[in-house]
């Protein structure tokens, strides 16, 4: 496959198969020289691809009009704050959906206001309590 992606100048894809056959081969042998020196001349490649690539970009930015500039950096804006409000409605609709689900499962019906856990109002509680003490922290030790 590496070999084939390289013939259709699919540099990058090539590179990520060669770094494959790297880990699979013994590193005493002659294959794998060759292979790794492959590697290392298509990886200056890439560098030098993704370099035009990016100058490319930017050429044509630059060599579009001023009007078509204004506009093309406006809707790359507003899709950055786009995607950036998806994360925030995602993250969360995650905090929510797993108390919404319990909620309508059969043992959050059972037990409703029973047990701390199980009772919905308490925990919501209980946990927005806690970010307003702590804020939002990773799972670590040692985490006070």
């Amino acid at each position: 496959m590496a070999e084939y992606n390289f013939d259709e100048n699919l540099y990058k894809n090539a590179g990520a198969y060669y770094d494959s056959v790297l880990t699979n081969l013994n590193e005493n042998t002659k294959k794998y020289r060759t292979t790794k020196k492959k590697l290392d001349n298509l990886e200056d490649v890439i560098k030098y691809e993704d370099v035009v690539q990016y100058t490319d970009s930017v050429i044509s930015i630059y060599e579009m009009p001023i009007d078509d500039q204004i506009t093309y950096f406006e809707k790359h804006i507003a899709d950055l704050q786009a995607a950036r409000e998806a994360a925030r409605k995602k993250e969360r609709d995650k905090l929510t959906d797993g108390f919404a689900t319990f909620a309508k499962s059969k043992g959050g019906k059972e037990n409703q206001g029973k047990f701390y856990f199980y009772n919905i109002t308490s925990l919501g509680y209980g946990q927005n309590d806690f970010k307003n003490r702590w804020g939002n922290r990773e799972l670590a030790d040692d985490w006070r």
